[in-house]
């Protein structure tokens, strides 16, 4: 416009940034009160154009500042709440370049509020696809509560940031596999369900549970005595024992619990878990009215044990040793 136009950038909050050459207001002048002392056309007051500039909206304007008539444009630049400003002298643009100006206005509002358009639905879809992903990542498909992958990520979290004592659970339902044969899968997976619902409303805060496989699920709870964690126990075992009443299961389905006492901080969680269960597979067959039993010092021995064992029958094995 031979000169006589120039631009700003505005931050959103109004201050000027950035002026051409020729700009009338310097850096840190309010683009807001400069507007305040001039005629602004009848479609515009400064705080409709406070609050375009607050949604991020492009505009266009006419104003009088004693000096001439002038066009004013406003177009948001999608980056840190800038906003392009353009101010163009009318006597500049003959008829013409008016309409022309008008027109390519229109046609950059319209193409600014397509990409918006495209850019939210852009966004809708990663979050859709994220969640998906995520659910597919650390959702149990049966239970509808946290998976193996799951559990194990947030327990190893709670165990690496602990200030009170943890106990980590391997937890099974004896005899679930009974109940699948006489009543179902389906049937089966209900139970699956609401045995998971069962244990989460036990939890504390900073607790957590998750199904392994099949009828296993973890526990992360709080430790602070055997007696407590019993007492616990024996509450999830009691709901149980009701949901299967309500199921009209009469063959003895009843939970039992390996528990793990972390005291590595280098020790990984599956390593803690293997522990767990390894302690829940030695429960005696006639347990009393809670079944569990506590990996220690004289399981460990037993697994070490049978590990010799094992590998020297295999050996014994790749030498004919064993005679018929």
């Amino acid at each position: 416009f031979e000169g006589n136009g120039y631009a700003y950038l505005v931050h959103s909050d109004g201050t000027v940034l950035l002026g051409s050459d020729s700009a009338q207001m310097a850096a840190g002048d309010s683009l807001f009160s400069a507007l305040n002392g001039v005629q602004l056309s009848s479609d515009y007051n400064t705080r409709q154009i406070e609050i375009d500039f607050q949604l991020q909206k492009p505009g266009f304007l006419e104003y009088n500042d004693g000096s001439a008539e002038k066009y004013l444009l406003y177009i948001p630049m999608e980056l840190n709440d800038w906003y392009l400003v353009t101010v163009v002298p009318s006597e500049t643009i003959g008829d013409n370049t008016r309409a022309l100006f008008h027109s390519t206005i229109l046609v950059v509002v319209f193409i600014a509020v397509l990409f918006s358009a495209v850019l939210l639905l852009f966004l809708a879809v990663q979050l859709y696809n994220r969640r998906r992903l995520e659910r597919i990542a650390y959702v149990d498909p049966v239970t509808g509560g946290h998976n193996k992958r799951r559990f194990e990520q947030i327990a190893a979290g709670y165990l690496r940031e602990r200030k009170t004592p943890y106990v980590l659970i391997y937890s099974n339902i004896d005899r679930f596999k009974l109940l699948n044969d006489r009543f179902g899968r389906e049937a089966g997976d209900e139970v699956l369900q609401k045995t998971q619902k069962i244990i989460v409303n036990s939890l504390e805060r900073r607790e957590t549970c998750g199904r392994l496989m099949a009828d296993n699920f973890g526990i992360l709870m709080h430790y602070s005595s055997m007696e407590t964690l019993e007492r616990r126990l024996l509450a999830i075992n009691r709901q149980v024992s009701e949901l299967m009443n309500r199921q009209k299961v009469r063959f003895g389905v009843v939970m039992s619990y390996g528990v793990y006492f972390p005291d590595d901080p280098d020790e990984d969680i599956i390593t803690m878990m293997d522990k767990a269960n390894l302690a829940r597979r030695l429960i005696p067959q006639h347990s009393r009215r809670l079944s569990y039993a506590v990996y220690d010092e004289q399981i460990r021995r037993r697994m070490l044990r049978e590990k010799e064992l094992e590998d020297k029958m295999y050996a014994a094995l790749l030498r004919h040793e064993f005679v018929v």
